[in-house]
């Protein structure tokens, strides 16, 4: 948990690991903050992005960011809501971790090592974000819903981070290259 998590009594994000909550009037002062956005990672809303050319990315635990690039999960669950990203474009980055507690039915399982890490592998527009879906992948609390998803045709080496983030110029015209 990072130390502006901590201050701001914040839940890590999915790629932290971290099972920690967050309850009650906290969790609103959570949603709250994180409505307003936080400059340092997510900075400001990202009007103007075309298709194919994200300003941001997310960072997934694998198989997750295989999955999402592959086209067989069309939901990422989080515990706030990007509002001012709904309709941008987003890079999805494959982190160092590999994790799932339960592996799902209707996905093939492969080897760990089939499981590219470190790397952006897709790009996808956020056409909603939902507290309640059909989709066999919503958990909530927000579902960020995915659609356009278009996988790269070489996964993009890229450094990630909690929450969004804001792509590198290089790593930007690298995905730009591959889309």
């Amino acid at each position: 948990m990072s130390a502006r998590q901590l201050q701001l009594g914040e839940q890590p994000d999915e790629a932290s690991g971290s099972s920690e909550s967050t309850t009650g009037s906290a969790r609103d002062a959570e949603r709250a903050l994180r409505a307003k956005s936080d400059s340092s990672t997510a900075g400001p809303p990202a009007t103007g992005s075309t298709p194919g050319s994200p300003t941001h990315a997310v960072t997934l635990w694998q198989p997750w960011a295989t999955w999402i690039a592959d086209g067989l999960k069309d939901i990422e669950n989080r515990t706030w809501n990007p509002h001012w990203m709904i309709g941008a474009r987003i890079a999805i980055h494959a982190g160092k971790h590999f994790g799932v507690s339960e592996w799902p039915v209707h996905v093939p399982m492969l080897h760990e090592r089939a499981y590219p890490r470190g790397v952006v592998l897709a790009v996808a527009t956020i056409a909603d974000v939902v507290t309640t879906h059909d989709s066999k992948w919503f958990v909530g609390p927000y579902g960020w819903v995915l659609r356009d998803v278009v996988r790269l045709a070489r996964p993009v080496p890229a450094k990630g981070a909690q929450g969004l983030w804001r792509l590198p110029p290089d790593v930007a015209r690298q995905i730009r290259e591959a889309a």
